[in-house]
């Protein structure tokens, strides 16, 4: 089997997992959907479907939602977030203040 490896934050690891990809092979169950008349297409349509709603999987726990957003490597690269300066009162110019100067 073809698999494809990415790695990526689990939430239910809390941690940064491998997640894995199984490519499915329509050929073979096509093969097979034809030697059974058409009684494995339902296993087929499973299958298909599974994988369209779960592609990824954890190697760690088996949890299948990554969040491909937060990782470690991104979390270490990105700049710690900035405060804002305290604001301080503007002077603002009175008539008074500037004929007077």
């Amino acid at each position: 089997m073809k698999t494809n490896r990415v790695l990526a934050y689990c939430p239910c690891c809390r941690q940064t997992r491998r997640f894995t990809r199984v490519k499915i092979h329509h050929g073979v169950h096509a093969a097979i959907t034809a030697v059974t008349f058409g009684l494995w297409s339902v296993s087929w349509l499973a299958v298909t479907a599974g994988h369209w709603l779960w592609p990824w999987k954890c190697k760690t726990c088996g949890g299948n939602e990554p969040d491909f957003r937060r990782t470690r490597a991104a979390a270490a690269d990105a700049p710690a977030p900035e405060t804002a300066p305290e604001s301080t009162p503007a002077v603002v110019p009175t008539p008074e203040s500037v004929t007077a100067g």
